[in-house]
This record gives C-alpha cells, sequence and structure tokens, in this order.
C-alpha cells in the first residue's frame, strides 16, 4: 500500500497486524524539548551545537540560534502554524473480529488535515452520498464516524483511508 501523505494514525487497539502508515514524528515545541531531541540524535564524534541545528531545521529555523530567539519572544514554530492553518478531521471506525479465540475487537481513528472546514467541503447530509463515505456520518464538525462494525481491524484501516482519500479528494 502507497504511503499517504497528510495522515496520521492517532489512536489504535494493539494488534498483531503490522503497522500500515508512516506516523509523523512529534517535534518538540520548546526549547528544552529541543536540547532533549538533539541528545538522542547527536552521533559519536558529532558536536552537541550541529545536532541543535539540526533539530531547529527540522523545525523550520535556520539554526539553533533563531529558534532560541524566536521561542524566547513567544513566536509560534513554523510546524505549528502550519497546522493552525489547517482543520483537523477524525475519522473513526469499530471493528469485531469473531474468527480470532479470544475475540478481540476496537476501535481505530485517523486524523486528516484539510486546508477548509469539513462543513465548507461536504455538509452533514450530502457526507452519506460520497463514494467511500456511504457507511459514515458526520457526528460533529470534525468527527466521521463508520456507522456499523467492520469485521478486521485491517478492513476498518482500510476503510478509513478511503474515507480520508475521499475528503482530500473532495476537498480539491
Amino acid at each position: 500500500m502507497a504511503l499517504v501523505m497528510g495522515l496520521e494514525k492517532i489512536m489504535s487497539t494493539p494488534s498483531s497486524l503490522p503497522e500500515r502508515v508512516s506516523v509523523t514524528k512529534t517535534l518538540p515545541k520548546t526549547l528544552k524539548g529541543i536540547k532533549k531531541r538533539a541528545k538522542k540524535i547527536c552521533l559519536p564524534g558529532q558536536k552537541h551545537a550541529e545536532a541543535l541545528d539540526i533539530v531547529a531545521r527540522q523545525l523550520g529555523y535556520r539554526d539553533y540560534y533563531q529558534a532560541q530567539q524566536k521561542l524566547a519572544s513567544g513566536e509560534v514554530l513554523p510546524e505549528t502554524a502550519l497546522h493552525q492553518t489547517q482543520h483537523s478531521v477524525f475519522l473513526s471506525a469499530y471493528w469485531r473480529d469473531t474468527d480470532t479465540r479470544p475475540r478481540s475487537a476496537g476501535c481505530e481513528t485517523l486524523e486528516i488535515f484539510l486546508p477548509r472546514p469539513l462543513n465548507s467541503i461536504v455538509s452533514k447530509h450530502q457526507a452519506s452520498y460520497g463514494r467511500n463515505l456511504d457507511g459514515f456520518r458526520q457526528e460533529a464538525a470534525d468527527h466521521f464516524e463508520m456507522i456499523s462494525n467492520a469485521n478486521s481491524q485491517a478492513r476498518a484501516w482500510e476503510l478509513l483511508v478511503r474515507a480520508a482519500l475521499t475528503l482530500q479528494f473532495m476537498e480539491v
């Protein structure tokens, strides 16, 4: 399965299934977090200052000094500012696998980011007519929930990814 950009798996029940998407790494939001991350990624023989600069560049700053100045003045991180212009949408699907012993069940939740609010892309009443959205209902302004249970965790995940791709397509 190809990686889907903009999709983040945020909650899942434990399973023996392999990971299906690349979960984005959480970036630090404070100077203390930047220093901690730099210590973690620092290679033997590499200066700590170089590791600090690498982490700062991952956050969108020129170097650690600029990150230090911006964070001290209370400015928002560039990565955080990006997500402020995008709207979070959550997709949930419940599943129950009756073929396994003991029986297993759970919930898969997927978070996607759209440039506009969900209601401006599709209305609550139109949502069930969209391809790959027919089994979902709009539970809240930012949340779609699958109406019935999927028969396995893999099938629940597949339905969530299809619904997410449909919403991203409708947004264009």
